[in-house]
């Protein structure tokens, strides 16, 4: 079944962690990789590999669904570190989910519980990434609408387009309009 979803998925295994991947409709690029079982010293290069592997298929944003990981060690830590960050790189980012009480006891006396965004529910994690999509990300690029030089937008408020000289306005949306 993860075949379905990432081909060559279940082609590595370990015997400590299971993971299964489920689509997260509504958000693009993200995955929910819901696990069962450790991310200890044996597990964490398979947990590490998987990851990228969804990472590097185009899925940026994902879920860990932990409910199923009693323990987490040090070497669990740091691939969900490395995770984080590669997931960073892209563009995207994780998200701890349903983690259970020791691992979030863990990540608090490493004052990571603030490096990852942790959550309830799929729900609670997938909420801010809809709204995420429809939000306009500065800086971009519009052609004016007066001369059709391409502008670089830097943020919303007044800006004058160097080549006509028109005052335009930056809506939030991040359309150049004329005041």
């Amino acid at each position: 079944m993860n075949n379905d979803i990432l081909p060559g998925f279940d082609d590595d295994i370990s015997n400590s962690l299971s993971i299964t991947l489920q689509r997260v409709e509504g958000v693009e690029a993200c995955l929910a990789l819901k696990m069962r079982g450790q991310i200890d010293t044996y597990s964490s290069l398979y947990f590490q590999r998987s990851a990228k592997k969804a990472i590097a298929a185009g899925f940026i944003h994902l879920l860990l669904v932990l409910d199923g990981v009693e323990y987490v060690s040090s070497m669990g830590v740091g691939a969900l570190i490395q995770v984080q960050k590669a997931a960073v790189e892209e563009g995207g980012e994780i998200s701890l989910v349903d983690v259970h009480p020791k691992i979030m006891e863990i990540l608090r006396l490493l004052c990571l519980e603030k490096y990852f965004s942790c959550t309830e529910s799929v729900g609670d994690a997938v909420a801010p990434m809809k709204s995420h999509e429809n939000a306009v990300t500065f800086p971009r690029v519009v052609p004016c609408p007066v001369c059709e030089k391409r502008l670089r937008l830097v943020r919303p408020g007044r800006f004058r387009c160097p080549e006509c000289k028109t005052t335009h306005v930056i809506a939030d949306t991040g359309t150049a309009e004329l005041p």
